[in-house]
């Protein structure tokens, strides 16, 4: 779908182990007092006890986007939602957003080593 686009699912390689930040979203009235970044930073904190080599995140809001660069992930690609097609056709071509993909390595992530 666009996320997997977005993020670029195809470079990272089948065999990489991902997880994806999936939903990043606060009620408008809570918003501006910090708990996107809260809430994202929360997140990275489980996941460093996981060993999943890689973090991705889909930015559909100028909001994300500043949490994403702030936090130090990596920003690596860029779709407009008009652009983007599926089954033929082009289901988002009224709207007019950039949608960006970010990734972040897990700073904790040890390779297994797989012995046969």
């Amino acid at each position: 779908g666009i996320c997997n686009l977005c993020v670029d699912v195809d470079k990272i390689g089948s065999d990489v182990d991902f997880i994806y930040l999936e939903i990043l979203a606060v009620n408008p009235k809570y918003r501006k007092k910090g708990i996107a970044t809260m809430l994202a930073k929360e997140f990275e904190k489980v996941e460093l006890k996981k060993n999943n080599k890689m973090w991705v995140c889909v930015a559909s809001a100028v909001g994300t986007e500043k949490i994403m660069d702030k936090l130090g992930w990596e920003h690596v690609n860029s779709i407009q939602t008009a652009d983007y097609k599926f089954e033929g056709g082009r289901p988002f071509q009224s709207l007019t957003y950039e949608i960006k993909g970010y990734r972040k390595m897990n700073p904790n992530y040890k390779q297994e080593n797989k012995t046969e």
